[in-house]
C-alpha cells in the first residue's frame, strides 16, 4: 500500500480529521484534493493553522477569517504550546472516537499529537518525511489519534512548501532553495537578511554569497549546494520566515 493509500484509509476511519497547514504560506499548504476526498467521505474537517507564532497576529486572523467561510479552523503553535483549549474545543464538539491528522511534510502534525496528548508518542522531527507510516495515539479515554505520513497527492504541484524530499538528498537543491528565496524576497516578514547577514537582491547570486559568507568550500570554490540546503532546513525549522496569503 502507498502512503497516499494510507492516508486515504485513515480518513475513512476517522470521525473528525484535522488539516494542519502552515501560518506562514497557508494556501501552499492546503490540499484541494485532500479537502474535497473528506467532505465527500461525510467526515468533518477542522483546519489547524500551525506555527502562528511565526506570523503576525492580524495575519493569523485574517487567514482564519477567509477559511471560516467553509471550516472550521483553529490556530494554534506546537512549538509555543498555545492553542490547545481551543483545538480539543472544536475536536469534541463532534463527539469523535477517532481523529485523524492529515498534512503536507513539514507543517508538524507529529508535533501537534504531542501537544495534543501531552506525550511524545508520535515522534517528530524537523526534516520533511519523517513520519512513515500511521500512528495511533490515544487523546482521551474515548479519543484515539491517528498521525499519518506527509504525502502529495500526484496531481498537486511539488514545491518547497510541499516536498517530502530530504533536504540533503536532494539533486538539485539550488533550484529548490532558489523557489524558495523568491517567494520570500518581497513577502512580508522576510527575515533572510537578518539570518544571513547579506541582503537579498539577486536570487540567483544569493546562495553564493551565503557559501562564501558561511565559508562553505570545496575544490574549486565555494559549496553552494550546502549553502542552498541550509536555506532549506532554515525555512522548515522555522528559523526563516515570510509569509503571504
Amino acid at each position: 500500500m502507498g502512503q497516499w493509500d494510507v492516508v486515504i484509509c485513515a480518513i475513512k476511519e476517522s470521525d473528525v480529521v484535522l488539516e494542519v497547514i502552515d501560518a506562514r504560506v497557508a494556501s501552499e499548504t492546503r490540499s484541494s484534493k485532500v479537502e474535497e476526498l473528506i467532505l465527500r467521505l461525510g467526515k468533518k474537517l477542522v483546519v489547524v493553522i500551525n506555527k502562528s507564532d511565526l506570523v503576525p497576529k492580524e495575519f493569523d486572523e485574517r487567514i482564519r477569517k477567509e477559511i471560516m467561510k467553509e471550516y472550521d479552523v483553529v490556530s494554534v503553535s506546537t512549538k509555543a504550546r498555545k492553542g490547545t483549549g481551543f483545538l480539543k474545543g472544536a475536536i469534541n464538539k463532534y463527539k469523535p472516537h477517532t481523529v485523524c491528522v492529515v498534512g503536507y511534510p513539514n507543517v508538524g502534525k507529529s508535533s501537534l499529537i504531542n501537544m495534543l496528548s501531552h506525550s511524545s508518542g508520535a515522534r517528530t522531527s524537523p526534516v520533511p518525511g519523517y513520519t512513515k507510516g500511521v500512528q495511533w495515539i490515544r487523546f482521551s479515554k474515548k479519543i484515539k489519534l491517528l498521525d499519518t505520513p506527509g504525502v502529495l497527492p500526484a496531481e498537486e504541484k511539488l514545491s518547497v512548501f510541499r516536498s517530502s524530499i530530504r533536504p540533503e538528498k536532494l539533486k538539485v537543491a539550488q533550484v529548490v532553495a532558489q523557489e524558495l528565496l523568491l517567494k520570500i524576497k518581497d513577502a512580508e516578514g522576510n527575515n533572510v537578511a537578518d539570518v544571513y547577514k547579506l541582503p537579498l537582491d539577486d536570487v540567483e547570486e544569493y546562495l553564493s554569497l551565503v557559501a562564501h559568507k558561511r565559508n562553505y568550500l570545496m575544490k574549486g570554490g565555494v559549496d553552494v549546494e550546502r549553502a542552498a540546503r541550509q536555506v532549506i532546513l532554515d525555512w522548515n525549522s522555522g528559523k526563516l520566515t515570510a509569509w503571504w496569503v
